[in-house]
């Protein structure tokens, strides 16, 4: 998908669940994998569904090679999620550094993108209640 939603300021994506590495770290087998309409990556979206907690972050202040990448719902993607992942000099994502980040999870230790991700949340522990 060719749709880059970085690097305008103020272009908020949320990402739900703890301000923890862990969380901020791709799952093997699930965020690696790539569906219709989406692309592989660590899933974020634009709004913050009713009673979950999320954590803000600014898509401007990511480094590369991580960037933002929209589904397209007109392929089966969901309308205002994105996934979030290293990407090649092709601007595509780059399945080796994915997978290689995907293996920190869990591990205690905080790869150098999960910390580029941390880094560039904004709001912390928000939450939208009914």
């Amino acid at each position: 998908m060719s749709v880059d939603l970085m690097p305008r300021p103020g272009v908020i994506v949320y990402r739900l669940g703890n301000l923890t590495a862990d969380n901020f770290t791709p799952r093997l087998d699930k965020d690696t994998v790539a569906r219709p309409g989406q692309e592989p990556g660590l899933s974020a979206s634009e709004t913050i569904p009713l009673g979950r907690k999320a954590q803000a972050v600014d898509l401007s202040l990511l480094l590369r090679p991580l960037r933002a990448f929209p589904d397209d719902p007109e392929q089966g993607g969901t309308p205002g999620h994105v996934a979030i992942a290293p990407a090649n000099p092709s601007d595509e994502v780059d399945m080796d550094a994915l997978n290689a980040w995907a293996l920190f999870r869990g591990s205690e230790q905080t790869h150098p993108y999960t910390q580029i991700l941390l880094d560039a949340v904004v709001k912390p522990n928000m939450r939208k209640d009914p």
